[in-house]
């Protein structure tokens, strides 16, 4: 099909014209030549294609390919990561051979590398037109619209990659990715697995397959993920630290400490790996060396509020509560609305509020559920949930407490205890991580993630007893609490519960950060319950 078939002769001549002037010399040879085989004696065709001839050097049909030094000075600066030059020469080159397929492909490959991802993108849908047969260029145009959030799009350019190519492992596993980003699970799942059959040396593929495992809870599968991948790649640093992910919410600690401590040797620069590690020092009781680990972070990444948050954390643990106080202090000049920290920085400095943050409680049981159970029962020997179910039972003539709403109910350590003597047990609490090790134990009837007062608030309380083992301890006030089980409750019951001791006043936030309560005040709420 040649211009004259699409558009008329002035029309053509316009657009030829207009393409000489913005130094698109092929394109407007092409259109010169097209014109001049209708009209070989058109005067203006041919004035315009020896104008292009004189500024360009060429005679006849313009090249489509510039010379192979030319190439090589620009992949040259590309490969030593001089893109901003590398670009500059592309661009100049391409006015002269805005056809080249391979410098199209060379300029898209230096745009990638400078994140300017639309240029990219235009690169390789130019190419896309000069040859619609090329599995790379989809597949490389497929990179540059995922970058941009072009899912969809990137989908369709994976999928054209593997029509063309289907033993392209690497388009499988990048179609893997961007399907996974879309929410399509299984079939990401089979992309994979596709590049996997492929070639099963894939360390990358194994990587991806083994984040989306992590990321639906599906532990197991993701470490064996991990695992391979490191077997093909044992510098891959993004999965020694996934595994010290996976074994830290296992509560496999030396386990989770072995691979960040991996993870930061393969990548010394790594923030977030020393910060992870200093958590995991931190639960085995090494503040010293936990400290380190935080210490190393920031060093990384001044701002890392995360890390100046533990490292305040542990300093508090260390009772050196004057450096705690100052670190909390310059973390909250980087970040105001770092809720946990004004609440540890409340409770270091002598100022009570009437409730914690949220997120402080529901981020402190979070990290503390893999080895609650653990640092509670076998390390503290704690008690409270038999004492406080003997107490029940003490009270009940047929030793039978009926049905029970257990509040900050963790990981079940009242239901265990209250289980035989039960006959409904409703368990609620904050931490997700929490709820899923209490269900694992099918103990409750029905559990709950709630915030205690907003679950109090909107639930009919059809219970013969409600029960709270250390769960005052985080409330702080407890007028709104008790008023909301008073104005809750359909018939008469039992409410236990356990509090830390204030001698005298009516609550105080202690330097633990918990809350501490007097008797006189438990009692005046319990007078009006």
């Amino acid at each position: 099909m040649t211009i004259l078939q699409i558009m008329p002769l002035a029309q053509a001549l316009r657009l030829a014209a207009k393409k000489e002037k913005q130094h698109d010399f092929a394109y407007s040879t092409r259109l010169y030549q097209d014109i001049l085989n209708t009209f070989p004696k058109n005067t203006a065709a041919r004035k315009g294609l020896k104008s292009v001839q004189n500024q360009t050097g060429f005679e006849g049909p313009f090249p489509q390919e510039p010379p192979e030094d030319q190439i090589q000075h620009i992949t040259r600066l590309y490969n030593t990561g001089t893109l901003i030059a590398a670009s500059e020469a592309g661009a100049s080159l391409l006015r002269k051979f805005p056809e080249s397929g391979l410098l199209h492909n060379l300029v898209g490959a230096i745009a990638m590398g400078l994140g300017a991802f639309a240029q990219a993108e235009s690169s390789f849908e130019r190419i896309r037109l000069i040859d619609p047969y090329s599995a790379e260029n989809h597949y490389n145009l497929g990179h540059a619209r995922s970058k941009q959030d072009k899912t969809k799009l990137a989908i369709k350019s994976f999928q054209l990659a593997i029509l063309l190519k289907p033993e392209f492992s690497n388009a499988h596993n990048s179609l893997g990715i961007a399907l996974k980003s879309a929410g399509q699970i299984e079939p990401a799942l089979h992309s994979y697995r596709k590049a996997l059959e492929i070639d099963p040396n894939f360390a990358e593929a194994f990587y991806n397959m083994g984040n989306l495992f992590k990321e639906h809870g599906n532990l197991e599968d993701a470490k064996r993920c991990f695992k391979s991948s490191l077997e093909m790649e044992p510098g891959l640093c993004e999965a020694h630290f996934n595994l010290g992910v996976i074994y830290k919410a296992q509560g496999s600690l030396d386990l989770a400490i072995n691979s960040y401590l991996q993870a930061v040797e393969v990548n010394p620069m790594l923030h977030e790996g020393y910060n992870n590690l200093g958590l995991c020092l931190q639960d085995q009781g090494d503040s010293s060396a936990a400290l380190k680990s935080f210490q190393a972070a920031i060093k990384l990444q001044p701002d890392y509020t995360d890390a100046i948050y533990n490292m305040g954390n542990v300093l508090k643990d260390m009772d050196d509560f004057a450096s705690a106080v100052s670190c909390f202090q310059d973390l909250i000049k980087i970040d105001p609305n770092y809720n946990r920290a004004q609440h540890l920085l409340n409770a270091l400095t002598g100022q009570t509020t009437q409730t914690p943050p949220q997120e402080y409680v529901e981020s402190l049981f979070e990290e503390y559920a893999p080895h609650f159970e653990q640092d509670l029962i076998h390390n503290l020997h704690y008690t409270a949930p038999k004492r406080l179910v003997d107490a029940l039972l003490h009270l009940s003539a047929q030793k039978n407490l009926g049905s029970v709403l257990d509040l900050g109910c963790g990981t079940g350590l009242i239901g265990n205890k209250v289980k035989r003597f039960a006959s409904y047990i409703e368990g609620v609490d904050l931490s997700k991580s929490m709820v899923e090790q209490a269900e694992r134990k099918n103990i409750y009837d029905r559990l709950i993630i709630s915030d205690i007062n907003a679950y109090l608030a909107k639930t009919s309380l059809d219970f013969d007893c409600i029960m709270a083992a250390d769960v005052f301890i985080y409330l702080g006030d407890l007028s709104e609490t008790f008023q909301l089980i008073k104005a809750g409750k359909k018939r008469p019951g039992k409410l236990a519960f356990s509090t830390e001791h204030l001698e005298a006043g009516s609550f105080k936030l202690e330097r633990s950060g918990r809350y501490a309560h007097s008797k006189h005040y438990i009692i005046s709420l319990c007078s009006q319950f």
